[in-house]
Order: structure tokens, then sequence, then C-alpha cells
């Protein structure tokens, strides 16, 4: 007989982590290999109390996407070095601090993000700004007149022309209305965790899907995996070596304590936290096989569970004319079974014992 699967959001990050290193290492940006769903997790909350805590305060905010031409010839060492290079130097510019000045900024949160595909490696950033009041049109216009014209001008002297009009600097506003505000402020004075929709754009990289044909890093590894490509598994070495050491999400010096009342965790810090957890989802052993065998459709249950709870999850097994009442269930909260010590304990044991098995499995491939 085969008893029931339990499935909580935190178990989902664990499921998907012990997969990959049965095969490789995690990506090491700032981590030393350390859990990285669980940093990012926390880095998502924090960026969401950033936002909420900026609007709440009438400011204003902007998410801005920088990219880079680039062809399938163009290693990652080399896009992404200039992508960070090209993004201080439009920053240092006279005319770009003046039009900040004019508009009150006052920081930003930005992070990295990459996919592959077609044309080779695509790194680009994504930035949340702050600005002491709602950002005007003619100042929003401004701003991205001299983001794309010196960031274009940069690429063009380094021998990568042409950047995209339409692509190459996006900048939208971050806007909520007054009652998810209010939801949203409520529930970060109660201290719950809280998620909004741009801080999971800006944060969480390890939980998106390539688009139109592209692949993130995570399904690199995913593919190596399940087809045992070699290709695969080089990219991802190329996407551990140039993104060792280099952080993943970064404060502007003192948006952070403006913003956030608590002290800053450092990514060690935040892994060695137990994030704990309780059931979420039952799933009958049958119906789980069910998914198990449609490619790619574990990964995503376990995506829509981290990021939008029962409801999405709900949404995407619809989706796969999957929605058998039978098969699943929501786990009432009385009675959801808390992660006791004892179950944190068995699950390091068993990350060790993957350790070790990743660590013969690569020394076998690389003879």
């Amino acid at each position: 007989m085969v008893s029931d699967i339990r499935l909580s959001r935190q178990e989902a990050r664990y499921k998907l982590r012990a997969a990959l290193r049965r095969v490789t290492s995690l990506p090491r940006l700032r981590s030393c290999g350390l859990p990285l769903g669980g940093i990012r997790y926390h880095r998502a909350h924090e960026a969401s109390k950033a936002i909420i805590s900026a609007l709440d305060q009438g400011m204003g905010a902007l998410f801005v996407t920088r990219t880079i031409p680039h062809s399938a010839e163009d290693r990652l060492r080399v896009t992404l070095g200039l992508l960070a290079e090209g993004r201080r130097y439009v920053s240092n510019q006279p005319v770009v601090k003046r039009v900040r000045r004019a508009a009150h900024y006052v920081g930003s949160v930005a992070a990295k993000e990459f996919t592959y595909g077609a044309q080779g490696w695509h790194p680009h950033t994504h930035d949340i700004e702050f600005y002491k009041q709602e950002v005007l049109f003619e100042h929003f216009a401004d701003l991205s007149r001299v983001y794309y014209d010196y960031l274009d001008r940069f690429y063009s002297q380094h021998g990568f022309p042409g950047l995209s009009r339409a692509h190459g600097v996006q900048i939208e506003h971050v806007q909520l209305d007054s009652t998810a505000l209010a939801r949203y402020v409520a529930k970060v004075q109660e201290g719950t965790m809280i998620h909004v929709p741009t801080a999971q754009e800006l944060t969480r990289a390890d939980l998106k899907q390539g688009r139109q044909g592209s692949r993130m890093p995570f399904e690199l590894a995913w593919e190596f995996v399940e087809t045992g490509d070699m290709l695969a598994l080089e990219l991802w070495h190329e996407y551990e070596r140039e993104t060792f050491g280099r952080s993943v999400i970064r404060f502007t010096k003192g948006l952070r304590a403006r913003l956030l009342a608590e002290p800053e965790l450092t990514d060690e810090q935040l892994a060695a936290m137990e994030v704990g957890g309780v059931d979420a989802v039952r799933f009958a052993g049958w119906f789980y096989r069910k998914i198990a065998r449609m490619p790619g459709l574990e990964g995503k249950v376990l995506t829509a569970l981290d990021t939008g709870g029962f409801p999405a999850l709900v949404e995407l097994l619809t989706v796969y004319q999957l929605d058998e009442p039978e098969g699943y269930r929501l786990v009432p909260e009385a009675e959801q079974e808390r992660v006791t010590l004892l179950d944190i304990k068995r699950r390091q044991a068993q990350q060790r014992l993957l350790r070790l098995l990743r660590g013969r499995l690569l020394r076998l491939l690389h003879g």
C-alpha cells in the first residue's frame, strides 16, 4: 500500500534541491553552497516588506529591467561583467544623477537573473528603485530616456551595439491599491511572511521558467538529470563558475535601514535558519504518480505551492486536466503537523548522504 504523500511549501524547496544535489552542486551566489531557495525565500520577504514600507510612507517605486545585446558566441563571463559595469556607468553619469535628484531618488534593491536560449546566455538585472514621492510622468520619461541612452552608449563603446529599444531598458510603476496595501501592512504588523508579486519577480529567479525557448539555470540542471545531456551540464557549470562570489540581491547603502526595522542577516545566517513549516496539501499516492509522469509538471506543482498556495495549485492542475478532488486536498489548519526537531535532523542526515553520493557521481563523470 502506498501511503499519502504530504508536501509543505518549505518541503517543496528541499525536494527540488535534493534532486539537483544528486548530480551537481548548487549555484553559489554568495551562499557558499548553502540552501539557495531558503535564502531567496527570505530575501523575497525582505523586498516585499521594503515595498510595503515605502508605499505606506507615500513613497514611489519603479521596477527597472536592464539587458545586454548578445549572441550565442558570447560567454557569460563577458556579458555578465559588462552588464554590471554598464549599470555602474549609467548611475555615475552627471545627467542621470541630476534626473534622479529631480525625481527625489532614494535608493534601490537590485537582483541578477540568467536565462539561456538560441542566442546563448542572457543575463539581465531587475531593480526596484524608490523615490520620496510618486514619480511624475515627466520624471518617468526622463529616467527612461537617460537610462537607455547611456547604457546603449556604454555597450556600443565596448563592442556590443544594438540595445533593443523595446526590451533593452524597461521601466514600470510599482503600485498597489489601497485595499491591498492595507492588507499587506496588517500582515507585516502581525509578523506574517508576505510576498508581493514585484518582489517575487525581483528575487525568486529560482522558481521561474524560461520563456519562448529559453531555459533558466535550474532547468538546465534538470535537463541533465532527466536526459544526461552533457551540454546542459557544461552550461550549468559555466553558470556556477561565473556567478560564484557575486551577490544575488543587494540594497543600496542605507536604504534597508530606512525601510526595514530588523537588522540585516547574511546569506550564511539565513541558510542556518530552519524555515520549519506545516503540511499544506495532501496528495494520494496514485495521484502524485500521475503528476510525476508528466515532464516538468512536478516542478510546476512545487512552484505553484511556493508562490501562490493552494489556489495556484488548483489552477495549475485544472490547466493540465488533473483537477481530481479525490486525488488531493488542502490540509485544514487543525490537521496541520508542524515540522519537529527530529524531522529536521532526519532531513539533514539525508542531505549529507546526498552530498556524498553527488561527490561520487561527479568523480565518475570526470574520470
